[in-house]
């Protein structure tokens, strides 16, 4: 299933389906979002829960369990978020973990290379752009998880997490008042109305009361000057009686039926309301349980989709250099339009909407074969999501279509490239992402290495003044 985050009826679509990775959704009710904020207290700040809270823990934990008998492994996140913002807080004590191996197996394949780069300071952001490698594949391993219970602290360990599902629960109320306040205003209308009807009522038999007064009178009088002349006009009299009820008939019916035009408008306009209301339940928060997949980052990319055309496409990991992606660029991006002209860009559901981002992998079955292409997700096209190597104001005109596509990846290794990271982890981001083992070992090393270059120059020097 691809998560497609579009004002779209059915987001499930058959034709996605051989593009996409198996994914299973549940609703998330108002009052498990409660229990869910709930347990990322009891998490983080150690907290008691109620029963209430274990049960509705217990039954989400037993749903997912559910998913990963036919998965064996999976990713489970928040529909609409990014799965990777959980594991990049420095709190996760997992990511640290599996940083801790992916940094040894790093250090084995070339230790000695890289400790004399870093004694010398030479190449030093090769050094790093390697440890950031590592620390992104950590990230992306931490997500990989075999039971609800895991699943579930992984999840809400993150403060990310904990806004998305608060925001949501305000975002409940603010609706919740809002449907208050109309009722509440449908009601005192109604009661104003009654109140019209009522006086208008009462006028209307005032007005009749008096009119009939008058009749009586006049048929008093007429009935002392026209005595000789009923018999004559008993016919007549008769005739006119006919057509006055023929008429007040008619006008009875027509005041009916302007009720019941009244009446049917006040039913279409609560159908539509139903309707919009079906929209909003649409709108529901899930939990995506999603089959684990080995994706290898380096071929992770998203692309850019304006006016049903395809504009640009950056890879996803953008903190890191891949230099083995120069390699397949021209391959790669020959795939990716080719796949959108054949693919995406004839469906109705996605033509319509014109507009979107979209996430996607490219792999091998073997060296030999060509690339294939399974989508990740789907989502808005706005300027709140991250352009990857573009930027939303200064390639403004490649994003939109005004200028000729474009394919980005990074060709050279940054600077700093710790920089990209430290919004989150803070300064010493150098000392924080690399275990302190392997730092220690790494730096008593290179002091070795120092004390052996000083020994060997001072022999040096001794020899010569000998001579």
């Amino acid at each position: 299933m691809v998560e497609i985050n579009l004002p779209i009826k059915n987001t499930r679509h058959k034709h996605l389906k051989q593009y996409s990775i198996k994914a299973h959704s549940y609703p998330i009710s108002s009052e498990q979002v409660s229990s869910l904020l709930n347990y990322h207290n009891h998490l983080r700040l150690s907290t008691s829960l109620n029963k209430q809270d274990e049960q509705v823990i217990q039954e989400l934990e037993t749903q997912i369990d559910g998913s990963l008998k036919t998965f064996k492994n999976a990713i489970v996140k928040i529909a609409g978020s990014c799965a990777l913002d959980y594991t990049r807080e420095p709190s996760q004590k997992q990511t640290i973990k599996n940083l801790k191996k992916e940094l040894k197996n790093l250090y084995k394949q070339e230790p000695k290379s890289l400790m004399i780069k870093q004694a010398e300071g030479k190449k030093l952001t090769k050094i790093q752009n390697s440890i950031l490698n590592c620390f992104v594949k950590a990230t992306i391993e931490t997500l990989k998880v075999s039971k609800g219970k895991q699943a579930l602290k992984l999840l809400l360990n993150s403060r990310q997490v904990y806004k998305l599902l608060l925001q949501h629960q305000e975002d409940e109320k603010n609706k919740r008042n809002k449907k208050e306040k109309v009722l509440g205003e449908k009601k005192d209308k109604k009661i104003q109305k009654g109140k019209e009807e009522e006086k208008k009522n009462e006028k209307e038999k005032e007005k009749k009361n008096g009119k009939g007064k008058e009749k009586e009178n006049g048929k008093e009088k007429e009935k002392e000057i026209e005595q000789e002349k009923e018999n004559e006009k008993k016919n007549e009299n008769e005739k006119e009686k006919e057509i006055k009820n023929k008429t007040e008939k008619e006008i009875e019916i027509e005041i009916f039926d302007e009720e019941e035009e009244e009446e049917e408008e006040e039913e279409e306009k609560e159908k539509k309301k139903k309707k919009k209301k079906g929209v909003e339940k649409e709108k529901k928060i899930f939990l995506v349980v999603k089959k684990w997949i080995e994706i290898e980052p380096m071929f992770e990319f998203r692309g850019f989709v304006k006016n049903n055309n395809l504009t640009a496409v950056t890879q996803r990991h953008t903190e890191v250099c891949f230099p083995e992606l120069e390699l397949y660029a021209k391959d790669i991006s020959k795939t990716i339009r080719s796949f959108f002209k054949s693919s995406l860009q004839n469906l109705d559901f996605l033509s319509n909407n014109k507009d979107y981002i979209i996430d996607f992998f490219i792999y091998q079955k073997n060296l030999f074969d060509d690339f294939k292409i399974t989508i990740l997700g789907i989502d808005s096209f706005n300027k709140f999501k991250n352009p990857g190597l573009f930027n939303w104001v200064t390639d403004k005109n490649v994003l939109f279509g005004n200028a000729k596509y474009q394919f980005r990846f990074r060709m050279k290794p940054l600077q700093n490239p710790f920089e990209m990271l430290s919004d989150v982890w803070g300064k010493n981001i150098e000392k924080k992402l690399i275990p302190e083992s392997v730092y220690g070992n790494l730096s008593k090393n290179i002091i070795i290495v120092v004390l052996l270059i000083l020994l060997f120059i001072v022999f040096l020097l001794f020899i010569l003044g000998v001579f």
